[in-house]
């Protein structure tokens, strides 16, 4: 299990140090205009973006054929993806968290608090919304799940800014939440759609035929 995950991390090791140097690029760029919260989003969800791109590579080399000749099996092959999966969405908001908390030090702009809240609320997101992407994936490929992937995650911001929106110009308070009992919530409802993402998508795979 731990060689499939090192496979990707090899496979993408050059995309890789090139996305980390866009993200510390980008950070110095967006985090004085959007602010160190923003950045921690964006960082998540490059991240966890990854694991559609190992496999796509997968795809091309016709890896899966090749690992069913290994003693490996097919649970094996899916279950990595979706402990890479995680593993990303914890890098992405490691990276968010420590480029903001260094901007934070300077400009005083949020509590670390705020920052680390918002880094495990989008590790919940992120999670989340890659397991919906994923049982496509196995289903129709990579390319219709990416275009899936993007309506995942503008769709609910275009949404919630839309409701913000229309009940400012209403003149409709928004209710203060308890920001720990959204975080534990976002967790278990993100916990959830994992799991059923994963054996729906084990189900798909084991059908099909490599």
């Amino acid at each position: 299990m731990h060689g499939l995950i090192q496979k990707d991390l090899y496979s993408i090791a050059g995309s890789l140090k090139s996305l980390l140097l866009v993200m510390v690029v980008f950070g110095i760029i967006f985090i004085p205009q959007s602010g160190g919260i923003s950045f921690i989003a964006v960082t998540v969800f490059m991240m966890s973006a990854l694991v559609i791109s190992t496999i796509s590579m997968d795809d091309f080399v016709k890896w899966d054929k090749y690992a069913l000749t290994l003693p490996l099996s097919r649970k094996d092959i899916v279950k990595s993806k979706y402990e890479l999966l995680i593993i990303f969405s914890v890098i992405g908001s490691v990276i968010g968290l420590g480029v903001s908390a260094a901007y934070n030090l300077i400009v005083k702009e949020a509590s670390m608090a705020d920052l680390l809240l918002m880094g495990i609320m989008m590790i919940a997101i992120s999670i989340a919304l890659l397991s919906i992407v994923m049982p496509v994936i196995y289903k129709y490929g990579v390319e219709k799940a990416r275009i899936l992937m993007m309506v995942c995650i503008f769709l609910p911001i275009i949404l919630i800014l839309g409701l913000v929106y229309l009940a400012e110009d209403a003149g409709i308070a928004i209710p203060e939440m308890n920001e720990v009992l959204v975080i534990v919530s976002a967790l278990l409802v993100s916990a959830a759609v994992f799991l059923l993402s994963y054996f729906v998508s084990l189900r798909i795979y084991s059908k099909i035929d490599l």
